[in-house]
This record gives structure tokens, sequence and C-alpha cells, in this order.
């Protein structure tokens, strides 16, 4: 599956399975990934594997640490050991981080804050977009460069995808400016 969504859209792939080869998480950038790395993360109460992909992605003058998961939904314990491993990653990274994702949770929630409290932001919130389990959160030293996201419903997902227009350039315009 990953290799036929990177044939479709010519993007640059990073494969990172969780669980033997057939379940994981998959980074499809549009620039080349310059690094990349697999952390699985906490699972006490034997839920699934599950991980966070790190991909750092050179940008004309930035480089972007992008980080891509999909925690735990049923165990409690294993949600707030899971925010807190991602918390203690970020800590060590360079920024701007952007961590993508679902979260099994919503940015109200008691996990969550977590991350919100390290400085990321929410992009559902900032958008003031209805809140939901897929979330970007973005280094809260790059909110101002948020321009636009939308919550798609499809029937192809038990969730509706959400996407999100962020200026790159600290320069760049908005459309529509």
């Amino acid at each position: 599956l990953p290799a036929m969504f990177t044939a479709l859209l010519d993007f640059h792939p990073y494969y990172a399975p969780n669980v033997r080869d057939s379940y994981g998480n998959l980074t499809l950038s549009r620039w080349k990934i310059s690094k990349s790395r697999n952390v699985l993360l906490p699972d006490p109460d034997s839920e699934e594997q599950r991980g966070i992909s790190i991909a750092t992605i050179p940008v004309g003058d930035v480089t972007l640490t992008f980080l891509n998961t999909h925690l735990s939904w049923g165990s409690p314990r294993n949600q707030q050991l899971q925010f807190e491993m991602i918390r203690d990653i970020v800590r060590e990274l360079p920024e701007p981080v952007i961590i993508v994702g679902d979260f099994n949770t919503v940015p109200s929630k008691k996990f969550f804050p977590i991350l919100l409290y390290e400085g990321f932001v929410s992009s559902r919130l900032t958008l003031k977009l209805k809140q939901g389990y897929d979330d970007v959160l973005i280094s809260e030293s790059w909110k101002d460069r948020i321009i636009d996201g939308k919550i798609i419903i499809s029937k192809l997902s038990d969730h509706p995808a959400f996407w999100m227009d962020l200026r790159l350039s600290k320069d760049s315009k908005p459309k529509g400016e």
C-alpha cells in the first residue's frame, strides 16, 4: 500500500512499520526527506504496537522536523505514556516541529495537554474547527504561519480527514494577500 501511494502521488516516502511490515505510519513529502527514524511507543497493556516516525525535511531555508503517529485508543495508561514519550522526544528536536496523526483523543481531553503545554498549538483549535482525533500540532513559534484548514468527511475512513495549509517561508504571503 505505501508503494502504491508513493507511485500515484510522486512524493518522497518514509514508511515506518510498527507491526511487522503490514502496519505503521506513512509520511509522504513533496520535498526530499533527508533523515528519518521510527520510535516504538510504550504499550504496557499490550493493545497494539504504535510508533512515531520522525522525518527531517529541508524546504528552502527551513528544515522541518515532521512527526507522524497513530496513538492507542483503548488504554488510558498507554495513551498517557505515549503522549509523555512524544513530549520527551520533541524536547530534543530542533524547531520547527510539526506533529500529525490520529491521536485518538481531542485537545480538550486529559492527555493531549501534555503536548499543548510543551509549546505546541492545535491547528484545529487555532482555525476554530470542530475538534477531532486527527490533528496537526505545530511549534507555537510557527502559529502565525497557519493559513487555512478543512475537515473532509468521507466514507473511506472512520475519521474525517483534516488538511492544513502552512506558510513555510517567513516572507511569503498567504493566499489572497
